[in-house]
């Protein structure tokens, strides 16, 4: 878990004093010290909490707890435990205790064999597997497969796409109102397809989604599981007509022209045109990039200027408050 203390040691002065850089070492041991204006934010490690008479993360005694270790010894380390069993059983970190080896239930879902293209979830003795659309289970229940009487038509089939869909398994945020092809919604967009909320497999792991060197700045390509095949002309990327990408270059690829932007950019909804990233408001609100001064967002960039009352001094280039004259 991740415990936040908020202090405010510098309430009094008027600038702000970083207290990361001057006591971090003493205020946030076995954590990570955030500066803030005023005070400080610190956020421990998983296993530690904050103490606000020491000022720094203490070490959680899990074995306080006796439901963390049933029929064994438990022993305390620091950010963790360690659950000793007798012989003839082992530890279940699930059920958190120690159980007879027999009793031991076998994560098959760790098996890239088992439930491919599909959601695999683990139960006490087996698993289950949900196919997507239009896939089905195949007779063995151990894998998603494409039905060949749809194998050419599977691209006609559209749905609304959920950017969103809750561990309840509940769905929201439809894309855009637009209706999409299970490949489109689950390769570059959403997180559920479908009237009935089905779940998409996570990128990378049952897919077969074939990601573009622009790694998170293009979109994924579905075309290894319908067996899509695209055009391979041997022009240039700027010679082509066939790529029109603002703030960004078109790349050539194997699996088509894509858009790569430029640092600072991000790709649209429509992959055609790159949006600048505006860090300030993503990356700042917590003083990661200008701190105690004021971020202000460029085109692909940014830079940090000093608020109002405050002047960047010549030998430190820091803010400090102007003087009144």
């Amino acid at each position: 878990m991740r415990f936040l203390q908020i202090n405010s040691l510098s309430s009094l002065f008027i600038a702000d004093i970083d207290e990361c850089a001057l006591f971090g070492e003493e205020i946030c041991k076995e954590g990570k010290c955030v500066n803030t204006q005023p005070g400080y934010e610190c956020y421990c490690k998983q296993g530690f909490y904050y103490d606000a008479n020491l000022l720094e993360c203490v070490d959680v005694d899990e074995c306080l707890d006796e439901s963390n270790c049933v029929n064994g010894r438990c022993e305390n380390t620091r950010g963790s435990f360690r659950c000793s069993c007798p012989a003839s059983t082992t530890y279940d970190s699930n059920r958190k205790k120690c159980i007879p080896a027999s009793e031991v239930d076998l994560d098959e879902c760790q098996d890239p064999r088992v439930c491919k293209l599909g959601h695999c979830t683990n139960t006490i003795g087996s698993f289950s597997c949900e196919c997507p659309p239009p896939l089905t289970l195949d007779p063995s229940g151990k894998e998603c497969q494409l039905p060949e009487t749809q194998a050419d038509r599977v691209t006609d089939l559209r749905d609304v796409c959920w950017q969103q869909r809750g561990e309840d398994g509940m769905c929201s945020s439809p894309f855009n109102g637009q209706q999409l092809s299970y490949e489109e919604c689950c390769c570059r967009y959403g997180k559920g397809w479908g009237y009935h909320c089905h779940a998409c497999p996570l990128r990378g792991s049952g897919l077969n989604c074939q990601s573009t060197p622009s790694e998170s700045n293009s979109f994924w390509d579905f075309s290894a599981l319908f067996g899509k095949v695209h055009k391979d002309a041997d022009s240039s990327e700027e010679d082509s007509d066939e790529c029109r990408c603002v703030n960004g270059h078109c790349v050539r690829t194997q699996q088509g022209l894509v858009c790569e932007c430029s640092p600072g950019f991000q790709l649209d909804a429509s992959h055609t045109r790159c949006l600048d990233i505006d860090e300030c408001l993503e990356l700042n609100h917590r003083g990661l990039l200008c701190k105690t001064e004021r971020c202000v967002n460029t085109s692909g960039s940014y830079r940090c200027a000093c608020k109002l009352g405050y002047v960047r001094s010549r030998p430190h280039g820091i803010c400090i408050p102007q003087r009144q004259r």
